[in-house]
């Protein structure tokens, strides 16, 4: 019965060497979500307005500029005054877990479209679940560069949609922001890649408190 005090050391093996099937339904990562050729094509589909696809020919007075993962993106505008008309993509995600966070990345840029002057700001309202956030709020210096930003948001159900809505300060179109490489991962992934509130995780857990549990008993 010796062989019981070999429990502990083949969970402990399994965690550190995972195979396949025990990877993360989340995360998802940026080449998956690369907006090339159109966002349409990576599950994000339009809400509200009708997003825009941008490639290297650039669209009305927006001129082309090569984002970090070197193809397409994605962009939209807030027009027709404050609250106005703002667009806005999403895509569903499943099995998440309720009361986990997760953390979506992403890259973001602003430039002028055809309006008078330029708003203020310019930024996403980033929304996972029941979970609204804002991104990064770019200024009239931040024109025309890519910025990473992230967000961590907390899940309230096991299926959710992830949406960025555009917007600026004064609603007048005169503001587009940009949106690429979107990534989403558990917040609290550990070193194997399993995430912590993962059943997986826990079942793990419980194997090896039970296998150390179950030895002291037996040697004592």
């Amino acid at each position: 019965m010796k062989i019981i005090w070999l429990l502990p050391i083949l969970v402990a093996t399994s965690l550190l060497f995972p195979i396949e099937a025990t990877a993360a339904t989340v995360p998802e990562a940026a080449a998956v979500n690369d907006m090339d050729p159109c966002f349409t094509d990576d599950g994000w589909v339009n809400s509200v307005g009708s997003f825009d696809c941008l490639g290297v020919a650039g669209l009305n007075s927006h001129t082309f500029l090569t984002p970090p993962d070197g193809n397409n993106y994605a962009g939209g505008v807030q027009y027709s005054g404050v609250p106005g008309i703002s667009e806005t993509i999403m895509k569903s995600y499943t099995n998440l877990v309720i009361g986990a966070e997760y953390t979506v990345e992403w890259y973001i840029m602003r430039d002028t479209v055809q309006g008078s002057g330029l708003a203020a700001e310019s930024w996403f309202e980033v929304t996972l679940c029941s979970d609204q956030q804002d991104s990064l709020r770019l200024t009239p210096g931040d024109l025309r560069s890519w910025t990473l930003d992230s967000l961590t948001f907390t899940a309230d159900a096991t299926t959710c949609d992830l949406s960025f809505r555009a917007r600026n300060t004064t609603g007048d179109n005169s503001s587009w922001v940009f949106v690429d490489g979107v990534s989403i991962q558990d917040s609290l992934i550990n070193p194997v890649g399993i995430p912590v509130n993962s059943p997986l995780a826990l079942l793990l857990m419980a194997l090896l408190l039970g296998g150390f549990g179950w030895a002291v008993l037996r040697r004592n």
